[in-house]
């Protein structure tokens, strides 16, 4: 009698839950990914163990066994789910901030302070992308290939997004660079700086402040992230319309700044 009490108060025996197949799989590849965000940096998939994700999935070790039929299935598997590009699309993010700045005909060096500068944030925020530079380094054909096609398909959606900016602003990639490269560069200038961040995060978020562009404003706070790709902008993309020299290629635009003056 006390039994059957305790049990339909709460307090008894637990029961595990009952998942439709794709939910159990669903279920199972994010308690892992939640277990992997909690892993050491350097392999953060070797030390995961089935019984700490059922544990964290709520479900009995034997579930693994409906889903995959080995240990390695479900480490494959895994591997694909903290790869999907969708967990690092934070251009979306970035498109968001960048619209109604264009659309109030905010300069473009305020655009680049304010969505370089918020699309960082969110980077040093997510734990995924933690996850899957720790996986850089592990020299293993599958993690390798699905990097890269991570890596292809977040290009792609930050190119869209470059191109279309620019183009607002009447400015284009400078020859030798396409679009493509830009976000290539970018990106990769991105994750270089969250490296340092993991080290010296002081020295990459302090803030370095200048005035407004316009004069007689008030002075504004710029990421150094903010501020190298504000550097870049004059080199890399030029004016769609304009005279030869500016609209010159690299070569010459860089002469040119290395001999005026």
């Amino acid at each position: 009698m006390l039994g059957q009490l305790l049990t339909s108060a709460g307090v008894g025996p637990k029961t595990r839950r009952r998942l439709t197949a794709e939910d159990g799989r669903r279920s199972l590849l994010e308690a892992g990914r939640q277990v992997a965000h909690e892993a050491p940096v350097g392999e953060p998939l070797a030390n995961i163990r089935l019984s700490d994700v059922a544990t964290r999935a709520d479900v009995t070790i034997g579930a693994f066994y409906h889903y995959w039929p080995t240990q390695d299935d479900y480490r494959l598997d895994l591997l694909r789910h903290l790869l999907e590009p969708d967990r690092f699309d934070t251009w979306r993010d970035a498109g968001e901030v960048v619209a109604p700045l264009i659309d109030a005909g905010v300069a473009l060096t305020e655009v680049i302070r304010q969505a370089t500068g918020h699309n960082f944030e969110a980077l040093c925020d997510l734990p995924d992308q933690r996850v899957s530079m720790a996986l850089w380094a592990q020299d293993e054909a599958e993690s390798i290939s699905l990097l890269q096609s991570m890596y292809t398909a977040l290009d792609r959606s930050w190119a869209d997004l470059y191109a279309a900016v620019l183009a607002r602003y009447g400015r284009e990639p400078r020859p030798p660079f396409n679009i493509e490269d830009l976000a290539l560069a970018l990106t990769a200038l991105a994750d270089g700086m969250l490296v340092r961040h993991g080290l010296e995060p002081d020295r990459v978020d302090e803030p370095r402040t200048a005035p407004e562009a316009s004069g007689g404003g008030e002075p504004r706070d710029w990421s150094l992230i903010s501020c190298v790709v504000l550097a870049l902008l004059p080199t890399v993309t030029r004016p769609i319309e304009g005279d030869e020299a500016a609209r010159s290629d690299l070569w010459a635009t860089v002469e040119e700044m290395l001999t005026s003056g």
